[in-house]
């Protein structure tokens, strides 16, 4: 934990990672500190010291094998993350109820950052995307560029450096869109870490329910079948012989 002037300073971080991209983004009490962010396409990774480059794994020829060096090269990723970071709180985007096709790999990447926050001490939170879409959005069912545009508006924080650049009309292209999939990434992490950072200031009582915007409110006393008891009455994901103080 940071200190200044006596003041115990808050670290949070939100993460929102897949096979092929992913992004992580700090809070230091609720401002935003640092981020990282790994991706297939070079352009996106050259726009930032902050963006990462998956390698490339084509001259494997098993597909399992490509498999594990993808898994190990995350692992190492998170680690240096989180080594460099030293945050005490996470928020990780949960799985979505509709993934299909290669859901077994996304549960592999989401396993091994689930375990690297375990086994750190770091106290976590899952949050599936409706929860995301809803506190940042203020709708349930926000696509990509209402959260982008939300996250913009509403903390003023703009992640659009990052993308990929737009591609060059040519005479096969008549209309280029640029991919926005790294700023999407950073946004949803972004959401994330503004959620774990909200739930630790109703915890400590320097912000009450009453202060929120109703669809906020809608996300700490939600309950379902899986979870019936409202986020507040459940426990941090936690190793307690971990726990870091």
């Amino acid at each position: 934990m940071w200190k200044e002037l006596g003041h115990e300073m808050v670290k949070v971080i939100g993460a929102d990672l897949s096979l092929n991209h992913g992004a992580l983004v700090e809070l230091v009490d609720g401002n935003i500190s640092d981020f990282w962010y790994y991706t297939d396409y070079a352009g996106s990774a050259g726009r930032s010291k902050r963006g990462f480059r998956m390698p490339s794994w084509a001259k494997k020829k098993d597909r399992q094998i490509k498999q594990m060096y993808r898994i190990a090269w995350i692992v190492d990723f998170l680690e240096k993350v989180f080594r460099q970071s030293q945050a005490e709180y996470i928020g990780i985007e949960d799985y979505a109820l509709d993934v299909g096709h290669g859901a077994h790999y996304q549960g592999e990447v989401g396993g091994v950052a689930r375990l690297s926050c375990w086994n750190r001490g770091l106290k976590m939170r899952l949050h599936d995307p409706v929860t995301v879409k809803m506190f940042a959005a203020h709708k349930g069912n926000a696509d990509k560029f209402e959260m982008e545009a939300a996250v913009v508006e509403r903390w003023g924080i703009d992640f659009d450096f990052c993308n990929q650049p737009k591609a060059q009309p040519s005479k096969r292209v008549s209309d280029p869109k640029q991919n926005r999939q790294t700023s999407q990434d950073l946004c949803d992490a972004y959401a994330l870490a503004q959620i774990v950072w909200t739930e630790v200031q109703l915890r400590k009582g320097t912000l009450t329910l009453a202060e929120l915007h109703e669809k906020e409110v809608r996300v700490f006393n939600r309950v379902t079948r899986s979870y019936p008891i409202g986020l507040l009455d459940r426990e941090w994901i936690v190793d307690p012989e971990r726990e870091m103080n």
